[in-house]
């Protein structure tokens, strides 16, 4: 195993562990991980925080966090309401952590 593959699997633990913490199921946090790479573009050599700033780390904003929100939620068969990813004027989700909980939080679309 080289450097890059240990600190990816380091990144995926804790990654795992805090949202185990917050009562979200190992299963889901593991589709979420694997989105979350593959949508953003991280490569594995970067380290994926629940704390990173969405904006500023990752450039994503607006119609853009939009459809972050929107493909998240059909991934875990959630229903997002109407718009709402500003709330005043102000984005209700800055991390990848206020992201997951926000759609995890959303009602069910079964």
């Amino acid at each position: 195993m080289n450097s890059s593959e240990n600190f990816s699997k380091t990144d995926k633990e804790i990654f795992l562990l805090h949202f185990a913490a917050k009562g979200i199921p190992e299963s889901v946090v593991n589709k979420v991980y694997q989105f979350l790479r593959k949508e953003i573009a991280i490569p594995n050599k970067v380290f994926l925080c629940f704390s990173d700033n969405i904006y500023l780390k990752y450039g994503i904003v607006d119609e853009d966090l939009e459809a972050l929100a929107e493909a998240l939620a059909a991934l875990l068969n959630r229903r997002l309401p109407p718009p709402t990813m500003k709330k005043n004027d102000k984005p209700i989700v800055d991390t990848i952590e206020d992201l997951i909980l926000f759609v995890w939080s959303c009602s069910s679309s079964d």
